[in-house]
């Protein structure tokens, strides 16, 4: 239990139980009867809902001054019933929307009896423990009544740039828990029948280093809230409202009724994965673990968290960051052609997620990160899980995605304008992050996070005329998309210098994947590389410029290179070059099996290097042509499979079994594991490896890989950790074909990933 008496009042639990409790002092709207509801009626009103969404998106960016809004849309917007079940959202930032219903039913159950809930009221709301994924992404909440009585909500959410504390841009790396953070606010009125609460938003605004930009930011979100009321009443207008809520219950119904056919058609098993994070707070060494273990039984899916670590410095998030991290692939991966109706997804996915973990921390616990650490281990632990499943099935295994960008990769800057004036902003270059890759094809490069369909990052011009900021280059990166049959899609880089102005600068950074890769690979395809934070410090850069050079690369300039810590708070000065590499897309399939002429165009295209091109994949280029040399790649991959066998030539040449992984006969493990009679066998060369009932990678060749051999950006671990994470690859002993490919703790043993129930 918490330490600190009261704090359970406000940890927020959802379900689709009536509100009965409330219903004393409040109407809910309820369907009178079942309404007849003809297909082009409900056809026209789901996807007015969805034009009413994104509506209310365009509202924000036209007001918000904030380039997270304006740029780079990092913010949500979402619509629930009465009782906040969520019935569409917009392209935004999915888990923004997915938590907004922990708020809002928090909002019925607390606030109902006092101070009411009201027509023309609104709810500003931060607190973790109550749904926000941190204390930064503010919601505001607004309930839509028809005749007195409560129809549905509305909610937006925008990352604010700060919302006070002890870091600037409230990401707090030194915080042991939120007594050294910014404040969180539970659900509070901040506009009483339209009209804005004056003392409320002062108190609000009063916290920031920016209030300005809150308050407009405030601004932006209560007229996109407004949008919503508008529209939905038009809707109740012209249909009437029992024939607006049916078209609700009815998109939920199919949703739910979709995703339980897709997993019925998919095999039963138990799938796991082990995701690592390191650095818990500033100066800390350690690696910490998040452990999910998923369960697919019929038409269900089960998450279980046990065994996940103990909250830990400032690392940790809320139980709504577990939902949100599992939400975001259940809605990307297995839903993506279906609307999405997050309270509908709930009666079809279940948790067990053990309270005092990093992704379920109790109060007071330290949460300021939660959106870049906890909700993206449970997303990269969801991910590999759900796609490991997907594998098995001949027509859905085409919409798994290899890891992509491991997380947000946070850059707070503060400084001071040419005006002299005091800023404070998050760089959104990060984004720009690389897909996986798929069964069927390469990631895309600087695709962005996958949870985020409408994602951006700003434009360079914007980002030069709002702050004093010089931008030298903003590229993609060779070899930063993982090895594989199919390459993951390149991560980018960005480099700036302060100009216009003398003054320094104070970064906060904050990311995990610094010290290792974290975006993994599937069915023996690589990772990307790691994220770097580098500091330049003394350059030449102001030389360069001033003689008519601009450079595109950090090795272009003269300095002493910084490699900063995964969480770190530094100062930039008026030389210094700071630079910032995000991760690439992992790969899918064993890197020799890919096509030789498609590494040729790799390199011609300079998303592979040639070094990496021979030593990963295994292709000899002709130096006069660049095409690659047959013979010299045919003998190149002949040696790597010797060496992956500790110098023993292949006991068996490639001889496919001939099978379709899917079919009725068998079921696939992965690319080139399949299990036919309780036995798992290659079905690359027909090696039969293990009983189906065993941890199959404890009888395969396993090797390892130093993290530097991944990617020439990636740093020696040691520079960054003290404990021992290693990268292992898993090799047929038939074949030597590299079936899987894992990261892990030296200390544990391989995770039995997959095991197939029927």
């Amino acid at each position: 239990m918490t330490w600190v008496a009261g704090a359970e009042r406000f940890y927020a639990e959802i379900d689709d139980r009536p509100l009965v409790s409330q219903e004393s002092v409040m109407d809910f709207h309820r369907l009178d009867g079942q309404p007849e509801l003809d297909i082009v009626t409900y056809e026209v009103i789901s996807h007015r809902f969805s034009q009413i969404c994104e509506e209310m998106g365009s509202t924000i960016r036209r007001i918000s001054g904030s380039p997270v809004a304006t740029e780079a849309t990092d913010f949500s917007t979402a619509l629930t019933d009465e009782i906040g079940a969520g019935f569409i959202m917009g392209p935004y930032v999915v888990f923004h929307s997915v938590v907004l219903e922990y708020m809002i039913r928090w909002t019925i159950e607390h606030r109902a009896g006092n101070p009411g809930i009201e027509p023309g009221d609104m709810f500003l709301c931060n607190d973790p423990w109550v749904g926000a994924a941190h204390q930064n992404d503010v919601a505001i909440l607004s309930p839509i009544f028809v005749d007195g009585k409560l129809f549905s909500w509305s909610g937006t959410t925008i990352h604010q740039v700060d919302v006070g504390g002890r870091s600037p841009g409230s990401f707090s790396i030194e915080a042991d828990d939120v007594f050294g953070e910014q404040p969180p606010m539970p659900p509070i009125r901040i506009v009483h029948k339209n009209v804005v609460q004056a003392d409320v938003e002062d108190v609000y605004i009063r916290r920031s280093r920016q209030p300005k930009l809150l308050q407009l930011d405030l601004r932006a979100q209560i007229a996109a809230n407004n949008v919503a009321s508008k529209r939905i009443g038009e809707l109740i207008a012209k249909y009437g409202a029992d024939t607006v809520k049916v078209v609700i219950k009815e998109g939920m119904k199919r949703t739910e009724q979709k995703l339980r056919r897709r997993l019925r058609s998919l095999p039963d098993g138990e799938w796991r994965h082990v995701e690592n994070v390191e650095v818990a707070k500033h100066l800390d060494r350690k690696v910490y673990q998040v452990h999910c273990a998923m369960t697919k039984t019929a038409d269900q899916l089960h998450f279980d968290f046990t065994g996940t670590h103990p909250q830990v410095g400032m690392i940790n998030g809320a139980s709504g960051s577990t939902w949100a991290g599992v939400m975001g692939v259940v809605l990307t991966m297995l839903a993506g052609d279906m609307v999405w109706a997050t309270g509908a997804l709930r009666r079809v996915i279940t948790l067990t997620n053990p309270r005092g973990t990093m992704i379920n921390a109790e109060y007071p616990a330290a949460v300021s990160i939660a959106s870049t650490s906890p909700i993206s281990l449970v997303d990269n632990c969801a991910r590999a899980t759900v796609a490991k499943m997907l594998t098995g099935h001949p027509e859905f295994r085409r919409l798994l995605l290899a890891g992509g960008g491991a997380c947000w990769p946070a850059v707070q800057v503060m400084g001071y304008d040419r005006n002299g004036q005091a800023f404070v902003t998050q760089l959104q270059e990060p984004a720009a992050m690389g897909f996986g890759a798929r069964t069927w094809a390469d990631g895309v490069s600087t695709g962005g996070q996958y949870g985020i369909p409408a994602a951006r990052i700003s434009n360079v011009e914007v980002t030069e005329q709002i702050w004093p900021m010089l931008v030298l280059y903003r590229r993609e990166v060779c070899d930063t998309g993982g090895a594989g049959r199919w390459r993951g899609g390149l991560g980018a880089n960005f480099a700036f210098i302060i100009h216009g102005t003398d003054k320094e600068f104070i970064h906060v950074s904050a990311a995990f994947g610094v010290a290792f890769p974290s975006n993994g690979g599937l069915s023996g395809g690589q990772p990307g590389n790691s994220c770097r934070y580098l500091i330049l410090r003394d350059s030449n850069v102001k030389s360069l410029l001033s003689g008519g050079h601009v450079p595109i690369s950090i090795e272009e300039l003269e300095g002493t290179a910084d490699l900063l810590a995964p969480k770190s708070q530094t100062m930039q000065c008026v030389n210094d070059v700071y630079e910032i590499t995000v991760y690439g897309g992992a790969g899918y399939g064993d890197p020799i099996d890919r096509p030789a002429e498609l590494v040729s165009r790799d390199v011609e295209n300079a998303s592979v290097s040639i070094a990496m091109a021979r030593a990963a994949y295994g292709v000899v280029l002709d130096p006069a042509s660049g095409v690659a040399d047959m013979p010299a790649t045919a003998s190149r991959r002949a040696d790597i499979r010797r060496e992956r066998l500790s110098g023993r030539t292949p006991p068996r040449l490639k001889q496919p079994t001939g099978s379709q992984p899917g079919t009725i006969e068998e079921i696939a493990i992965s690319e080139y594991l399949i299990v036919r009679g309780g036995r798992v066998i290659c079905n690359e060369c027909g090696q039969d490896i293990c009983s189906n009932d065993e941890n199959y990678k404890l009888a395969l060749v396993c090797r390892h890989i130093a993290v530097q051999e991944l990617s020439p950006i990636n740093r020696d671990p040691a520079i960054y950790i003290d404990d021992n994470v290693i990268c292992r690859a898993f090799y047929c002993t038939g074949c030597a074909t590299q079936v899987e490919f894992e990261i892990s703790d030296a200390r544990v043993a391989p995770t039995w990933d997959c095991h197939i129930k029927n």
